[in-house]
């Protein structure tokens, strides 16, 4: 049993020796070197591991920033001021706004500010080092245009006046009037000229172009890319997490006790209250009676005679 578990343990370690190897050998490997592609071939299988989860994924792009920062110095300090140095220097730049794109899609909130806060002092690190950098290319600058070689002068040769050509006079001009002529009969009828309106196109938001083959010109635009990416940080820290104000506000559509319609619905009616019923029934119009019946009944009203209100005292006789 012994046996066999070392023999699994050799072929273990002869398989993986070899990456192994090669990762720590290019580990500290720069452009223009024979070991940089197994280095970034290395980074390309390790983000497709670290993509399964948000916090992974934050975590190794913020230290994937972080190793084209240190490329980007040991290429300037080595000399090289060519493409190398400045395309490392845009791809930094690109990758370092991917993490701070990854690190907004984290869900916890504690990770998140975490996270932010590291980033932040990173970006602090970074532009410091690129204006020592900067300052140290602008020195570099001053010293080879103070050394300038003496430009020879070369006399002026002066034409001789007989290799004057003769000036001619002003040439005549011809001026040509056309009057416009219109044929008999014929009206000219106003043409109406129609145009269709068309729509305003969106504007496309794109980021800032953090490239330029002069290197300091791509230092300047970097520095200003890092604000810029600073600056979503601390919009992205300051703003309130979404359910923080959940049910504080109405929902959309209602105000107190009015229906008001959202945009994009239909209007729906406000019910009105139906009238009650009474419980008097509506008294029905008599028939009008005959003439004759009116008469006899007038009649009869004024023969009736009339009671008299006042009260009757009984007369009592005493013994």
């Amino acid at each position: 049993m012994v046996r066999i578990f070392s023999t699994v343990t050799l072929i273990l370690m002869i398989l993986l020796s070899p990456p192994a190897v090669l990762a720590l050998i290019s580990n500290d490997a720069v452009p223009g070197e024979a070991t940089y592609p197994i280095k970034r071939t290395l980074e390309a299988g390790i983000l497709i591991v670290a993509s399964v989860h948000p916090t992974t994924k934050a975590m190794f792009t913020a230290e994937r920033s972080d190793r084209r920062f240190r490329e980007v110095t040991t290429l300037i300090e080595s000399g090289d001021r060519g493409q190398n140095v400045t395309q490392t220097l845009g791809e930094f730049i690109k990758q370092t706004r991917e993490a701070a794109k990854d690190i907004k899609e984290i869900k916890n909130p504690i990770v998140k500010k975490e996270r932010v806060v590291k980033l932040k002092e990173s970006i602090i690190e970074y532009k410091a080092g690129l204006e020592l950098k900067q300052k140290k290319l602008s020195e570099e600058k001053e010293d080879s245009t103070s050394i300038v070689p003496p430009i020879a002068q070369i006399p002026s040769q002066t034409q001789s006046p007989s290799s004057v050509s003769p000036t001619s006079g002003p040439a005549p001009t011809i001026k040509v009037e056309i009057t416009p002529t219109h044929a008999p009969g014929l009206t000219p009828t106003p043409t109406r000229i129609i145009s269709n309106p068309s729509p305003t196109p969106i504007p496309n938001v794109q980021e800032p172009d953090c490239t330029d083959p002069n290197l300091s010109e791509a230092m300047k635009k970097a520095l200003n890319c890092l604000d810029q990416i600073d600056d979503g940080l601390n919009t992205d820290e300051a703003s309130p997490p979404p359910d923080s104000t959940a049910g504080d506000e109405a929902p959309p559509g209602t105000a107190g006790d009015e229906i008001v319609p959202t945009q994009g619905s239909e209007p729906q009616p406000i019910p009105t209250e139906e009238p009650v019923p009474t419980t008097e029934p509506t008294p029905e119009p008599t028939p009008e009676e005959p003439p004759a019946i009116q008469e006899i009944r007038q009649r009869s009203i004024e023969v009736t005679p009339e009671v008299s209100s006042a009260p009757q005292i009984e007369a009592k006789s005493t013994p």
